[in-house]
């Protein structure tokens, strides 16, 4: 599962082939991450974080 955020951070859905896209690039660029904790992707920075980080920092 893939969560996206916009510029104001806030949450993006997105539909799920675009969500696999996104977990399958995060997969190859941050092998990494640790996979056993879920992590959210900025959209606007590329920045990937771990889950929830990006909604407090808003």
């Amino acid at each position: 599962m893939a969560r996206a955020y916009d510029r104001a951070h806030t949450s993006v859905g997105l539909p799920l082939a675009v969500e696999e896209a996104v977990a399958g690039w995060v997969a190859r660029d941050l092998p990494s991450l640790d996979w056993r904790r879920q992590h959210d992707v900025d959209l606007a920075t590329g920045t990937v974080v771990p889950a929830g980080m990006l909604a407090k920092a808003a």
